[in-house]
């Protein structure tokens, strides 16, 4: 029994150095232009505060009348509220312009900079890493 014990502990030990690469590195940037930075306007719809991002979702009114939901990626929701940023910080309903990096693949979203509510208040945080070359 107790070499089974050891056995288990040591398999446990090295499964992140077994693991491929892409799954240790799954926290990256690389869909977003992060040299690009657009604003949008328009209303969030939903947030899903959770792990391993926060996603905040807003409406936005196309030229045509149309409406096109964009979704925008943040950290983790433990790092947004060390940053300052808390649950409550965003609800949906509030009328929002939003600072951001966009999709490298032209879809509606990107990683979120910043959002300024209707009142002027900035919700944002630190921007992500450079890419490297």
């Amino acid at each position: 029994m107790k070499t089974l014990t050891v056995a288990v502990a040591a398999c446990a030990a090295f499964v992140p150095a077994l693991m491929p690469t892409p799954a240790l590195a799954h926290h990256s940037f690389a869909q977003f232009d992060i040299r690009a930075e657009k604003e949008i306007s328009g209303t969030i719809y939903a947030i899903e505060w959770a792990n391993p991002h926060v996603w905040i979702w807003v409406k936005v009114l196309n030229p045509d009348g149309t409406v096109t939901p964009w979704g925008f990626e943040g950290a983790a929701p433990g790092e947004l509220m060390r940053w300052g940023i808390a649950k409550t910080a965003l609800a949906p309903g509030d009328k929002v312009r939003v600072k951001f990096h966009p999709m490298n693949n032209g879809k509606p979203g990107g990683s979120f900079e910043s959002f300024t509510l209707a009142n002027g208040r900035v919700v944002g945080m630190p921007p992500p890493p450079a890419k490297s070359k």
